[in-house]
């Protein structure tokens, strides 16, 4: 009835406001439906398993519009964790895109896209976080370094440490963050060891 080919093809025309919610209801649910009193309790409906049907739920934590287990999508540029303000938006393919909020990519989307989200506050999911350390090559500082990591409960995933010939060293540290305050306790700990110069969140 509203010439789309298939599910996905609604779920866009949904997002970028071609096709109306109000007339997918229409075709959705019976006349009779629509006229019983909203203080009856419905089963949930049509159109809600259908977005759960095509977007498989998600463990990123996050809840889109008051409904959680939507597909999502993290970038790399800004790796939102667990307290950090945030927006998302729906793009083609990827469900919806989670920034945060003072993420220069922000401004490269179309704000007729953007939907509202928020934090699961019931969800303890881990979200990855790459952090660079600027330090003296000293000896010991990377077993300082990782004890400080495990200390704060914090696993790390991925290590590059690059050494130059001035005695100085980069270290970039992958590691799963469970919250903000998590992140700035990690990071103040580090901050304090002897030989480290700089500690910081990194975003493209």
């Amino acid at each position: 009835t509203l010439k789309l080919r298939n599910e996905r093809e609604l779920l866009v025309s949904l997002g970028y406001g071609k096709s109306k919610v109000e007339n997918l209801i229409k075709e959705l649910v019976p006349a009779d439906r629509l006229e019983e009193g909203p203080e009856q309790p419905k089963p949930e409906g049509a159109l809600t398993k259908l977005v759960r049907k095509v977007l498989p739920r998600s463990k990123g934590g996050i809840i889109v519009d008051g409904l959680d287990g939507l597909a999502l999508h993290f970038p790399k540029c800004c790796a939102p964790v667990k307290g950090d303000k945030i927006c998302g938006f729906i793009s083609q393919g990827r469900g919806v895109v989670i920034h945060r909020r003072d993420c220069t990519r922000v401004l490269d989307y179309d704000i007729a896209r953007r939907v509202d989200v928020r934090w699961d506050g019931g969800s303890k999911e881990a979200r990855p976080v790459e952090i660079r350390v600027r330090s003296s090559d000293r000896p010991g500082l990377l077993a300082s370094l990782s004890q400080s990591f495990h200390g704060a409960g914090v696993n790390i995933t991925a290590v590059n440490c690059v050494t130059s010939a001035d005695r100085r060293a980069v270290n970039n540290f992958t590691v799963l963050i469970n919250d903000v305050e998590q992140l700035n306790r990690v990071l103040q700990t580090i901050r304090g060891l002897d030989g480290v110069y700089s500690v910081d969140r990194v975003a493209d």
